[in-house]
């Protein structure tokens, strides 16, 4: 007779599963310690690739609302320049602390950051999304049976992934039952939406989870 596992099925919604000091939030251009932040909180900013001829044309960052683009130099909640304007030095940057604050409103907003004063779209170079006070828990799983064989496919049906979930990295992954967040190196990103993935039973015995993470 064959031995089963038995899968238990966890939901786990985090936005900092691991100490930010261990991780970051970004692209290539702008990078944050976190995608969530208390209304007025402090967020210094890193930007990445500021070359000294790019500081020629006056680059600029503004933080709106999530969608909104200055296009009229009045639609947004706070800007700056993505350079130290004493020293004038491309390359990595990161604004001072105090320099910058999230918004004193809960809400979805971007960091914007264009190539110049200009305010056309054509010259956004990165948006950056990010959220400031409680964000509802989103998605869902479920799987297509509770107990496996080993090595056999685990049909995982994923809902309710959002877009920030998909830049912040969102997948679910095969976890020992009660351990913290080390996972079996069974797992899958996802996209935005509804979608299957398939993951794999472990090659032993025992009780496992299938865990959804949103970063």
């Amino acid at each position: 007779m064959k031995k089963t596992i038995s899968l238990i099925l966890a939901l786990l919604m985090c936005l900092a599963l691991i100490p930010m000091t261990a991780m970051a939030y970004g692209n290539e251009w702008i990078e944050l310690e976190k995608d969530n932040f208390d209304p007025n909180e402090e967020m210094p900013i890193t930007f990445f690739g500021i070359t000294t001829q790019m500081i020629a044309d006056s680059p600029h960052f503004y933080i709106v609302r999530r969608g909104v683009r200055v296009h009229d130099g009045s639609d947004y909640i706070q800007w700056g320049r993505p350079y130290d304007q004493e020293t004038r030095q491309g390359g990595t940057f990161t604004t001072p602390v105090g320099y910058v604050k999230a918004p004193v409103e809960n809400g979805e907003y971007e960091i914007l950051l264009y190539r110049s004063w200009h305010y056309v779209d054509e010259d956004i170079i990165a948006a950056l999304p990010f959220t400031v006070g409680p964000v509802a828990n989103q998605g869902s799983i479920t799987l297509d049976k509770t107990a496996y064989v080993v090595f056999e496919p685990i049909i995982v049906s994923v809902s309710g992934i959002t877009e920030q979930m998909v830049t912040s990295k969102a997948f679910v992954g095969v976890y020992e039952r009660g351990e913290e967040h080390r996972s079996t190196g069974n797992w899958a990103y996802l996209p935005a939406g509804s979608s299957r993935q398939t993951l794999t039973v472990p090659n032993r015995n025992g009780e496992f989870e299938v865990r959804l993470y949103s970063v």
